[in-house]
């Protein structure tokens, strides 16, 4: 598929590498919780959880690649609902 080049939609947006700690460490929290009331051992759950890994940096070229395939899809659609 050529995709370079072409029409990107504007109903992306980039969350890559954003901090997704916070809605997974209240998730966690909330688990052991319900475990320790539970008669269970919330330490074995909380024992692994660690910092995200850094990793490389998000590449934009996938960003550019989705951002086609999604304006594709709304032009076909478009054309389905008129």
């Amino acid at each position: 598929m050529r995709w370079k080049g072409r029409r990107q939609s504007d109903n992306i947006e980039d969350r890559r590498g954003g901090g997704g700690l916070v809605a997974g460490g209240v998730g966690t929290l909330v688990v052991a919780v319900i475990v320790l009331l539970l008669g269970g051992d919330p330490s074995a759950l909380l024992g692994g959880a660690g910092s995200p890994s850094t990793g490389e940096p998000p590449d934009p070229e996938a960003k550019e690649f989705v951002a086609v395939v999604l304006a594709d899809t709304e032009e076909v659609w478009q054309e389905q609902f008129k």
